[in-house]
C-alpha cells in the first residue's frame, strides 16, 4: 500500500496554506468539483483527499499538511477518505 500510496501522491508538495478562503470537511466517498484559479493552491488538512485534475493522467493523493497548485480553468474533483479536510488559498 505504501508504494502505492507514494507513487499516486505524483508531484504533490509539502505546503501548509496559511490564507484559506474556502475549507471543509468530506466524508469517505463523498465528491465536490472546483475549478481551478490561478495561483490556487490545495492542502489537505486531515484524513486523505484524492484529487482528480481535468486532463491529468495520474490522481493524487493528499495526506495532513500536503497540497498541490490547481492549474487555472481546469476541473478539480476530490474525493474524501478517512475524514479529509481541505483548504483553498488563493495567492
Amino acid at each position: 500500500m505504501n508504494k502505492l500510496f507514494t507513487k499516486l501522491m505524483g508531484n504533490a508538495q509539502i505546503n501548509i496554506a496559511a490564507d484559506c478562503r474556502d475549507q471543509g470537511k468530506l466524508t469517505t466517498g463523498q465528491t465536490l468539483a472546483l475549478s481551478g484559479e490561478r495561483g490556487a493552491t490545495l492542502t489537505c488538512t486531515s484524513g486523505v483527499l484524492w484529487v482528480t485534475i481535468e486532463g491529468e493522467y495520474a490522481d493524487h493523493l493528499l495526506g495532513p499538511n500536503q497540497s498541490i497548485a490547481m492549474p487555472a480553468r481546469k476541473k478539480t474533483v476530490l474525493g474524501g477518505l478517512n475524514g479529509a479536510g481541505y483548504c483553498l488559498a488563493t495567492a
